[in-house]
């Protein structure tokens, strides 16, 4: 009995193993993979009818399908622009949203800022001759009437122009001008009488070439202070500005006193150079723009003119619409603009 039942299992066992059928393979399990690959290769998908059934790969486009969080991403998506659907956040990027046109600053560099005003302390105001000696009642480009300094800082008369005295700090004389250091910063002196010359500047409108911006609020909105007044004392410069002779010949000129690229002409050695004023930053460097002392100093083609009437001239290159303060309307000044053409009326009244 135990014989025959020993050959019957070794006979099932050669029976299974000379069986040329292989095994069939385990079934698949369901599909769960939420749509990630349900595009065309992938028909048939068990979740083609997931929120992102339109495919992770369905077509040129990272995620051409639809906008599933309503614009957040939408530059991901068929659209051309970063964030072209709806803004997200309530404007917070609107910059990125489908051009500048609906900037919340529109487009100003620091629209979102308090305005330039608002920014300026309280103070009395005046009417025309109720400031004291060496001050004078101007607007202060915020609707407002201010006093302000009648002439340029001086230590002594010699800063002053001919026939005017030092008195209180800053050069007058009883009537008229005998130059721009007469009148108040940013003004000319045109045949005898001073005439406001004053442009505004900030972050988006910088000043003309060879001046800087002053940024003191203490009385109004910030203007354009031309970089180089004749002198003859540190007394008659602004702050950060020495009396240097820059040409190798007179008159002295303020000169802004900061930056390692030069303190004079001389120290440009390249032709055409001289030591003016950064037309970004409050230092000295050696460029195009600068005092001279003849046209010799300047690039070929350009001139050297004297833009104010007080004796300083500077490199002017051609062209232009402009010699001298006078050619200009009052509220404008003569001036060689940031784009390197030539002089030319410039029109920013505070």
């Amino acid at each position: 009995m135990r014989a025959s039942l020993r050959l019957g299992l070794i006979a099932l066992l050669f029976t299974g193993g000379c069986d040329d059928t292989p095994n069939p393979p385990p079934p698949p399990p369901p599909r769960t993979d939420g749509g990630m690959d349900a595009g065309p290769g992938d028909a048939g998908d068990v979740d083609a009818g997931d929120v992102d059934a339109a495919g992770f790969d369905a077509g040129p486009d990272f995620d051409a399908g639809p906008d599933f969080d309503a614009g957040f991403d939408a530059g991901f998506d068929a659209g051309p622009d970063f964030d072209a659907g709806p803004d997200h956040d309530a404007g917070f990027d609107a910059g990125s949203d489908a051009g500048l046109t609906v900037d919340p600053d529109a487009a100003g560099f620091d629209a979102a800022l308090p305005d330039a005003c608002s920014l300026v302390p309280s103070g009395p105001t005046c009417t025309s001759g109720s400031c004291g000696a060496g001050s004078t009642c101007l607007n202060n480009g915020c609707g407002e009437m201010r006093c302000y300094a009648a002439g340029h800082p001086c230590g002594s008369g010699a800063d002053c122009p001919s026939g005017s005295s030092c008195t209180g700090g800053v050069c007058g004389r009883s009537s008229g001008c005998g130059d721009s250091r007469d009148c108040p910063l940013g003004f000319s002196c045109d045949s005898g009488a001073c005439v406001d010359r004053r442009i505004r500047c900030d972050p988006t409108q910088a000043c003309p070439t060879g001046f800087y911006c002053e940024l003191s609020l203490a009385e109004g909105r910030s203007y354009c202070f031309r970089a180089h007044d004749p002198c003859t004392s540190n007394a008659g410069c602004p702050l950060l500005a020495e009396c240097r002779n820059v040409t190798g010949s007179s008159p002295n000129v303020c000169h802004i006193a900061t930056g390692p690229n030069c303190r004079n002409n001389a120290d440009c050695p390249m032709v055409g150079e001289v030591c003016g004023a950064h037309p970004e930053f409050f230092e000295a460097e050696c460029g195009p723009y600068g005092p001279c002392a003849t046209a010799a100093d300047c690039g070929s083609g350009w001139s050297c003119l004297d833009l104010w009437g007080d004796g300083v001239s500077e490199c002017v290159p051609p062209g232009g619409s402009c010699t001298r303060q006078s050619d200009c309307a009052a509220g404008d000044v003569c001036a060689v603009p940031g784009d390197g053409s030539g002089a030319r009326c410039i029109h920013r009244p505070i």
